[in-house]
């Protein structure tokens, strides 16, 4: 191996050390894009084949994800659908990168009125979130998250927990 191999090696083994959730995120990431490229020849059976008899059946060893209403695996279908999610993930990546792209180059260029124009509202929506302290903006996710599937967030208190 060549040293700038065995350098990059190491480097890469460095921030993985430092960054322990990067390193993570990146193994995941490499593991959805190989299963979006091989999804084929990855998934155990056709992800639209129905098979009515083996509907809803459990997670086993012929279906270890189970299967759904129509007897389709689970497995199969989440497989292929990280060739869709991939697609998505990367036309809403490229299209926000050209409009950026050219509203920040005309905003460079001309400059002025048009450079404030394009940055309001990018500031204002950065400027709201980023006047509460964290704390609240956990409150209120976890409030609007409870609140659309009906859940309370009250927390027990140990008196109310036990019976008389």
């Amino acid at each position: 191996m060549s040293t700038a191999a065995i350098s990059l090696r190491r480097k890469l083994a460095g921030n993985a050390r430092h960054n322990p959730l990067a390193a993570i995120g990146v193994v995941l990431v490499i593991i959805f894009v190989i299963f979006a490229l091989f999804a084929p020849w990855i998934a155990p059976q056709d992800p639209a084949s129905i098979h009515l008899p083996a509907r809803l059946d459990s997670p086993s060893s012929a279906h270890w994800f189970g299967t759904d209403e129509l007897g389709r695996d689970i497995l199969s279908r989440v497989i292929h659908g990280a060739r869709i999610s991939m697609l998505v993930g990367t036309c809403v990546v490229l299209t926000s990168l050209a409009l950026g792209l050219i509203i920040g180059s005309i905003a460079g260029y001309y400059g002025g009125g048009i450079e404030r124009i394009s940055v309001i509202p990018r500031n204002s929506a950065g400027d709201r979130f980023h006047r509460l302290p964290r704390s609240r903006h956990l409150q209120s996710g976890s409030r609007a998250i409870s609140g659309r599937m009906g859940w309370v967030c009250a927390p027990r208190s140990r008196t109310s927990s036990r019976r008389a």
